[in-house]
């Protein structure tokens, strides 16, 4: 998925004569603590509420402010999901540009799109179980794991690596087409390896899928 593929058109840009107050009501109307400033179709950056409170008047146009974030942070709408989410969560942002190569603005991607964006990337809303193993850094083998998944007539909808809290080993988070996993789980241990949770209980499942609804709820509000 690209960035592209992200963009919100439910909250418009800033331009360099919009005043500061009007900066104010869209980031409280609209939920957020950043928008976009757009000159032309040049994107200029980032201002933040921040960038507004601390200056010495509101009372003028956004042209004016200084912008505390570097005017580097947006995306070009060919990177990959993996990228708007590096720059969101290192800048903690709550909205990212998009732009062409000549920096052309694009659009932006919230953070409720990013999360909707995610969910399709890893099948978080798709019907189905969830398996984490652990899995020593030389041992493994992912046309192994996704052998046993198929071995047992499922499917693997989704593949996240990510390692473990002490760093030793490797957590392998599979999201899999089916909600019975006593087969799988069993050949993952035949094989000596160590599960270290699975959902697949329907009250697990729907515990699961009921946070994630709540999440969404949450963002849209």
């Amino acid at each position: 998925m690209t960035a592209q593929e992200l963009i919100s058109d439910r909250i418009p840009c800033l331009r360099t004569s919009d005043m500061g107050d009007k900066v104010m009501d869209w980031m409280e109307e609209f939920h957020v603590s950043q928008l976009p400033v757009v000159n032309d179709r040049q994107l200029l950056g980032i201002i933040t509420e921040t960038d507004v409170l601390e200056a010495e008047s509101q009372d003028q146009p956004v042209g004016d402010y200084h912008l505390s974030l570097p005017n580097t942070l947006y995306v070009l709408g060919t990177q990959h999901v993996y990228d708007v989410i590096k720059f969101m969560a290192t800048w903690k942002l709550d909205i990212l540009p998009v732009v062409d190569e000549e920096r052309n603005y694009q659009g932006m991607i919230t953070l409720q799109d990013l999360i909707q964006g995610i969910d399709k990337v890893f099948g978080a809303s798709e019907a189905g179980g969830i398996i984490v193993l652990e899995v020593p850094h030389n041992s493994y083998n992912l046309s192994e794991i996704a052998r046993i998944v198929e071995s047992n007539d499922a499917k693997a909808l989704s593949v996240n690596l990510t390692s473990s809290p002490d760093a030793a080993a490797y957590h392998v988070t599979l999201k899999l087409n089916i909600s019975e996993l006593t087969r799988v789980v069993n050949t993952f241990e035949r094989f000596n390896y160590k599960i270290i949770m699975s959902f697949f209980d329907k009250a697990q499942m729907d515990d699961t899928q009921d946070r994630y609804n709540l999440l969404l709820r949450f963002l849209n509000t």
